[in-house]
Order: structure tokens, then sequence, then C-alpha cells
């Protein structure tokens, strides 16, 4: 499968653009564009992995796209082979995007739709994940499109 406009809407939504280089807490390398995090395991990472690096519109899309693009090459490995429904693959997605899909938890996501879970207990799992309070909201919008399909902004959110 692949991800429709809507998954890249919510994570263009939740990590908001930024075209200067910054380092969250706890973290070894900077993010920069749409949460693209500077792994400098990739050669290219390394000219951003530093305070101040910047990037344009069109590099920031770029590294979106390839990111989104690993992300679901992994996440088409893990979920069955039949169909799933695309607004729930968008919101699966959206939740690779920021967690590792190789997480623990995320794991028995993926063994649940194994099994042939329902869109419904898909996003009552994807609320349960470990979370902090801005990743709880980026749970609900996953949880929001996995369920009506709708692309809800992270600021809407109250949880």
């Amino acid at each position: 499968m692949k991800p429709s406009e809507k998954a890249l809407q919510v994570i263009k939504n939740r990590e908001k653009l930024r075209l200067t280089s910054y380092r969250l807490s706890g973290e070894k390398h900077y993010t920069i564009g749409w949460g693209h995090y500077c792994d400098t395991s990739k050669a290219k990472n390394r000219k951003w992995d530093r305070p101040g690096a910047t990037i344009t519109r069109a590099e920031a899309d770029a590294l979106l796209m390839e990111d989104v693009m690993d992300k679901t090459n992994i996440l088409n490995s893990l979920i069955p082979a039949k169909s799933i429904p695309q607004d729930l693959y968008d919101a699966l997605v959206s939740t690779t995007y920021q967690y590792n899909p190789r997480n623990k938890y995320l794991g028995r996501i993926f063994q649940a739709l194994n099994m042939g879970t329902t869109v419904a207990a898909v996003a009552k799992m994807l609320m349960q994940l470990p979370s902090n309070s801005y990743n709880k909201k980026a749970r609900k919008v996953d949880a929001i499109l996995a369920t009506t399909g709708e692309v809800h902004h992270i600021d809407e959110i109250k949880v």
C-alpha cells in the first residue's frame, strides 16, 4: 500500500515545518524540516546535524517523502498482505513516522492486524501507546483518521 495525501497532511500538521535545525530534549542529533531526524549514520544528514543549520522548503518536502517511504516500506513488511482500509493505513504511516516501526507496542498493533482485528480496536490501541501529553494528542489525531477518515490538526485536539 501507499500513503495518501491525508497521511502526509497529518504528519505536517503535527511536525510543523522548521527550516532551522533544533534539538529535542534528550536527543543526540538535531531535527529539521518536517521532523526529519538528522542521524549522522546517513552522510547527507551531517550538514544539518548542528545548531543553526538551514534547509529549504523543497529540501524539507523531499526529506519528508524519503522518510515516509522508508517507514512505509517497513510498515508494508509488517502488516497483512490483504488490504486494510486506506484511512487506517494512513494513520499507521503517521504513527510509524513518529515511532520506530519495530517498537514493541506497535508490534502488538501489527500482530492484532495480522489476526484480523477491527479498525476500532486498532484505533483504541493507538490511543494506548505510551506517550507524553503532546504525543497522546498525536495518537488521538491518528485514531480519528483511522476511524473517520477526518484529518485534524494536533492543536485542535484535547486529551
